[in-house]
């Protein structure tokens, strides 16, 4: 579930507890930032990146990497000569 803001994560609880009874677990993860890969000199395992960058796919098996803050993304284009990166996920192509 996406929301914007605590508090959105707050009237979620209360709703879930209030009206379902049921208890809810959250969890904050520390990645601020997504960037889809859209060219790479590499594969996605090989990238030169900080250790608390996170490798994964999205829900249509793009490489997509999960970074803390603005200065990782840019050490990450910097030591991988040839990465493009993309903050809005790739459109499909259609063949012929």
């Amino acid at each position: 579930m996406g929301v914007v803001g605590v508090l959105q994560f707050d009237v979620l609880s209360y709703r879930l507890k209030s009206e379902y009874s049921v208890d809810l677990l959250m969890d904050q993860l520390p990645w601020r930032f997504v960037r889809w890969v859209i060219e790479s000199p590499r594969d996605i395992e090989d990238l030169q990146l900080t250790s608390t960058t996170h490798r994964g796919r999205d829900s249509r098996e793009h490489p997509v990497l999960f970074f803390e803050n603005e200065w990782s993304i840019r050490l990450a284009e910097e030591k991988n000569p040839g990465l493009k990166l993309s903050d809005i996920e790739p459109m499909e192509t259609f063949a012929d």
